[in-house]
């Protein structure tokens, strides 16, 4: 026989329902009464023979044992989840209670517990639950619990009967704060609903309204938060109860169900009532740690992809939930790391008396304590070393590097200094908001400077950069990322990555083949947190002087390490050997040899040339993505690479780390960013085509290398660091045309007053200076100093001294042989 949905949540016995026995609770709840305190009297009247007859473990409901659940992101219908329950699975019978539970701003759980674990594993190895015609994936809820919350008990019953109940299994602590359920009622709306107590966790008892609706007159209206001086009351609160061994004992109070659960954030840090944080617009960065929560767990989460429509929100759902569940995870083991070290404390106090007054029969056991808790020292000394991020003097370096990066005041856009925070920060948002803003650019420049590519990819090596991303490669994508460093805005680590390959790593291929037929990336990949470096010229309050590094997210460098390892195997075939930067076979030390010698036989031999040194202002953040996708496409990158590199830039932005504070986004309609993977190469590819516009100018004349068989040495680059050898002042004055047209057609800036020239050979004691450049009579190129005077104290004294100060300062402390050891190794 059929029983309806009030039948089955008044059901809660294993052998006898109790809702067939007639105690005096089930005539409280089937009397019609006048106002609820009246329900709430007859509670507490009826509390004695009530605990007699319903608080037996027999009644323990829902037991996880007993329990199983479902993701979803729609408003199921408990009639239809029952219905397609019983239909296919068990009968109505064996279906003891069905509950909602809201895990995040998208997705619910739906609870379903059984009469019996039989039924459950039934229900369980069925795999999936087809309702209204969709299909869910069934999880077990039988996990182990350590800290409990108990949550939405009725209101006169919840401190008395559930603290009499827990302590039959474990201590409770009764508390006074920060309560996370009521022991007396909220005023009543005139709809009769009950209260509505927004727990630490920040999920309100209106998940659970429609499970009280049977069992209690009140009606299923979404409840009302109690007013301030309803909770203001002072009262005894149950706050948390500790476990190791308890599974839920107490499931049923006042023949209603209670929610119970493990409590993971502090009742002391509350939450809005949808369970969203609670962000500022200058909120600070906030890193997980380094120690992971179990597989079983990360492999649970991961099954709510089925309640996703789009693989992309679900994954920025699901580093949301595993970021959640690493601290939580983190918390409870530094907990339990400190109670520890405090029992071994205590254990060798009264040992290591025995051991003075004479009992040597407690020296093994000091000794084991006494590694057992080196052992803990020792865990929680390597985190504090990762922390730092530095080897040695970890406060004064960390202190220092701060320092260094700080901001106390700035120029704004209208050059006047400011020095309040939100001051300094709009100077940066709005500077950063015009640089990376996308420029017009002249179409009819940029065919002409297009037109100047000479080297194309064939029909195999574009092939070859073809195709979606292949679980090969975004293996070794990950193992080829450096580890122990900084994540980006979602926290998590390489290393995190590394750990949970096994797991993640199909998801990740889900999610990147989607973001592929879509044409976009998932929101949380996006964004990037940006740090700001100071060049090391120039004025420190002039924006223009310092560098912008990106941290993007681990996921993110995933993708980008896929599409660099594809383009750096075909990079040096389009690619002049003049430039080194990311190719590979190429070195630096190629342009530094080469300069030097060709310098030193100008000077031997007297001839006439001229040494310029160009450079490009913010050369990384002024690349043009319409450019750079023409661009790939007349080099002869097949469609599905230039798809892509749209896709990985389509809606970009970033966060700037101001004092260790994140400002507002700031749109990146322009750039490649420094610190992603493929931005070197792709700059690489955006600078040849200026490169191949001077090798192919015949008014450019270079200087002619002695034994090359005409072959001319114009110029030599390294990423951005242009370096040219030119013969006669007229092809300086035809050198400043194309770079000129390049400007026009590519949205690029050269920065006349930082580039350098110099007079060479017969010459160097020239004074002229043309073309408003900074001429000088020796220049730093890729780190060393050339010029037409002595410069050996130049390249070699600063870095003595660097090395003689690091010496004198260890010197002066008493080190020991360990850390020189450590050091030298």
């Amino acid at each position: 026989m059929s029983r309806s949905w009030d039948d089955l949540v008044n059901d809660s016995s294993d052998e006898a329902s109790p809702c067939d026995e007639s105690d005096e609770l089930n005539a409280v709840a089937e009397t019609s009464v006048s106002s609820p305190e009246d329900v709430c009297n007859r509670m507490k009247k009826n509390l004695t023979s009530f605990e007699k007859k319903h608080f037996s473990p027999k009644n323990v409901m829902p037991e996880r044992l007993c329990s199983a659940y479902f993701r979803t992101t729609e408003d199921l219908k408990f009639q239809d989840v029952l219905s397609a329950i019983t239909n296919s699975i068990v009968t109505a019978e064996e279906v003891r209670c069905i509950q909602y539970k809201k895990v995040s701003q998208f997705a619910k759980e739906v609870h379903v517990t059984f009469s019996s674990p039989t039924f459950c594993s039934r229900f369980v190895n069925s795999t999936s639950l087809a309702v209204n015609e969709k299909s869910y994936f069934i999880l077990s809820a039988h996990r182990p619990v350590t800290f409990v919350g108990v949550f939405y008990a009725p209101f006169e019953l919840a401190d008395e009967a559930i603290i009499k109940r827990l302590e039959d299994f474990y201590g409770c602590q009764p508390q006074q704060s920060e309560p996370l359920l009521s022991s007396q009622p909220a005023t009543l709306p005139s709809s009769s609903a009950p209260s509505c107590s927004t727990t630490s966790s920040g999920v309100a008892s209106s998940t659970y309204s429609h499970v009280l609706q049977s069992s209690l007159p009140f009606s299923t209206e979404s409840p009302t938060p109690p007013s301030s001086s309803s909770s203001s009351a002072p009262s005894t609160r149950i706050n948390r109860a500790r476990s190791d061994s308890l599974v839920d004992p107490l499931r049923r109070v006042a023949n209603v169900p209670v929610l119970l659960r493990p409590s993971k954030v502090s009742p002391r840090r509350t939450s809005p009532a949808d369970g969203s944080p609670t962000v500022s617009k200058r909120s600070k960065r906030s890193k997980p740690s380094k120690t992971y929560s179990s597989r079983s767990r990360i492999s649970e989460l991961a099954e709510a992809i089925d309640s996703f429509a789009d693989a992309r929100k679900w994954w920025g759902f699901y580093k949301n939930s595993l970021k959640a569940e690493i601290v939580a995870f983190s918390k409870e083991k530094r907990i339990r790391a400190s109670h520890s070290r405090v029992v071994l404390t205590n254990r060798l106090i009264p040992l290591n008396q025995r051991l003075a007054s004479g009992d040597n029969s407690v020296k093994a056991e000091i000794a084991s304590l006494e590694l057992e808790l080196k052992l803990l020292v020792s865990v929680e000394l390597e985190g504090s070393k990762i922390r730092s991020r530095s080897r040695w003097f970890e406060r004064e370096l960390e202190r220092e590097r701060s320092s260094r990066s700080s901001v106390s005041s700035i120029l704004n856009s209208d050059d006047v200094e400011v020095f309040t925070r939100p001051e300094i920060e709009q100077a940066h948002v709005s500077f950063y908001s015009r640089l990376f803003s996308e420029d017009f650019i002249d179409e009819a420049c940029k065919e002409r400077c297009l037109s100047g590519i000479k080297l194309t990819l064939s029909s195999e090596q574009r092939d070859s950069c073809e195709g979606p991303l292949s679980l090969t490669e975004l293996s070794n994508a990950l193992k080829s990322l450096n580890l122990n460093r900084s994540p980006g805005l979602d926290g998590l680590t390489v290393e995190f990555y590394l750990h949970f390959w096994d797991v993640l790593a199909p998801l990740l291929l889900l999610v990147a083949n989607e973001c592929f037929l879509l044409g976009s990336l998932p929101d949380s990949m996006k964004g990037s947190v940006t740090r700001l470096i100071f060049k090391k010229r120039g004025d420190r309050k002039c924006l223009k002087n310092w560098r912008p590094i990106s941290l993007l997210n681990v996921d993110y460098k995933i993708f980008s390490k896929v599409i660099t390892s594809r383009l750096s195997k075909v990079l040096s075939f389009v690619i002049h050997p003049d430039q080194t930067c990311s190719i590979p076979g190429r070195s630096i030390f190629s342009n530094v040899t080469l300069l030097r010698d060709t310098l030193d036989y100008i000077e031997r031999t007297n001839e006439t040339a001229i040494l310029v040194s160009l450079d490009q202002e913010k050369a990384f953040d002024r690349v043009n993505r319409s450019f750079l996708l023409d661009l790939l496409v007349a080099v002869g990158f097949g469609s599905d690479f230039c798809r892509w590199i749209a896709t990985l830039y389509n809606g970009a932005y970033m966060r700037i780390i101001l004092n260790n504070w994140l400002t507002e986004r700031i749109s990146l309609e322009r750039s490649v960013r420094q610190g992603d993977p493929f931005s070197p190469l792709l700059y690489v590819l955006c600078i040849e085509v200026l490169a191949n516009l001077i090798r192919g100018s015949p008014r450019i004349k270079g200087f002619l290398l002695p034994g090359s068989g005409g072959l001319q040495a114009k110029v030599r680059l390294y990423a951005d660091d242009t370096t040219l050898l030119l013969k006669d002042s007229r092809s300086l004055a035809s050198l400043f045309e194309l770079i000129d047209l390049f400007e026009k057609g590519t949205g690029t800036k050269l920065n006349k007053s930082k580039t350098e020239a110099m007079w060479l050979g017969a010459w160097k004691f020239c004074n002229d200076e043309p073309h408003g450049l900074t001429w000088v009579r020796k220049m730093k190129i890729l780190g060393i100093v050339f010029g037409v005077v002595d410069t050996e104290q130049d390249n070699w004294q600063p870095k003595l001294n660097k090395l003689e100060k690091s010496l004198n300062l260890w010197k002066s402390r008493s080190l020991s042989f360990f850390f020189w050891k450590s050091f030298v190794c």
